[in-house]
Formats: structure tokens, C-alpha cells, sequence
């Protein structure tokens, strides 16, 4: 799942996958404050939303998972504990469970594992798709 651009201070989108045709498939964004509804994900088929608490997945509008950050973080942190978590820390987190979803490239099974295929993102994710970060104006291109 190649990048494209740096990770950057977001308050809305911070980043994006896109298809081959460059549709945006998912959307990741930061719930202020904590709240998963404050600010809706851009058009895209799935949307994840990223809060202090950790992250919820959903399909067209209808939750598909909830995963605490100690799942992901106990994954791929470096150390035994995470109290509380940095939202560029967190960014860095589900980017390497996005890649783990897409490659397996850590052993075992990564967290959600079931629930993602059985929403229908873990194929996605396993296709042609690319890592973007979106510009200022929130453009899927550099």
C-alpha cells in the first residue's frame, strides 16, 4: 500500500485510501473531543473514525467495528503500555494495522481481523489501493 505525501496536522481528514480509478474507498478521520459524531467522513464507502478511546469503522453510515486504541497499540507500540495516546501517535498506529490488514506482514491475525472482512473492507484492502493524504483544500492529489 505505497503513500502518497507526509502525514500532516489534520482536523477533518487525515487520510485517505483510494482504488485503482482513485475513488476514495475510506476515509480516516479525528473525532474532536473525543466525539465519534462530530464531524462525518467524507464520501467514501467506509469511514473511520479516530477518538482518544480508539476507532470505529463503519460502512455507509452503519458501524462495522469498534476497536480500543490498547488493541492496536498493544499490537504496534513499542512497550507495554499506552495511557494516552498522541492523535499524529494514533494516525501512525492504524496506518501500520491498515498495512497489516493489507499485507499480514506482523504474526498472527491483526485486531478486528473477522470483522473487517465481514464488513467487506479486508478485500478492498488487499486490492490495488493507495495511502493519500489529502492537501489543504482536502484534495485526494498532492
Amino acid at each position: 500500500m505505497p503513500s502518497v505525501g507526509g502525514l500532516a496536522p489534520c482536523e477533518q481528514l487525515c487520510l485517505a485510501l483510494v482504488g485503482p480509478q482513485d475513488e476514495p474507498l475510506l476515509s480516516v478521520n479525528l473525532a474532536p473531543d473525543g466525539d465519534p459524531r462530530a464531524r462525518p467522513n467524507p464520501p467514501a464507502p467506509y469511514g473511520l473514525r479516530l477518538t482518544a478511546a480508539g476507532l470505529l469503522l463503519e460502512q455507509h453510515g452503519q458501524r462495522c467495528l469498534a476497536l480500543p486504541v490498547a488493541a492496536l497499540a498493544g499490537r504496534y507500540a513499542a512497550g507495554d503500555r499506552v495511557a494516552r495516546v498522541a492523535d499524529r501517535y494514533l494516525l501512525t498506529l492504524v496506518q501500520a494495522w491498515l498495512s497489516d490488514l493489507s499485507f499480514r506482514w506482523h504474526p498472527g491475525d491483526p485486531p478486528g481481523l473477522d470483522e473487517v472482512a465481514a464488513c467487506g473492507l479486508l478485500e478492498l484492502l488487499q486490492g490495488e489501493v493507495q495511502q493519500v493524504v489529502p492537501d489543504a483544500a482536502g484534495g485526494l492529489r498532492p
